[in-house]
């Protein structure tokens, strides 16, 4: 019985660590998907902007 015990509180240790891990993994991705959003957002606003100067030159 104590064995089981032991390996139970193993298993749950294990699985907080693959939840953390994951969780590191989940918040590197979503702010590397911002940054990259960010660059997006950018370079359209650059588009934006020269479009705009191409139409009132005209």
């Amino acid at each position: 019985m104590k064995a089981d015990s032991r390996i139970l509180e193993v298993t749950k240790v294990l699985s907080l660590v693959v939840i953390a891990i994951s969780s590191v993994f989940i918040a590197f991705s979503l702010t590397q998907s911002m940054t990259l959003l960010e660059v997006i957002g950018d370079n359209l606003n650059g588009i934006n902007t020269v479009l705009f100067d191409l139409l009132n030159k005209e």
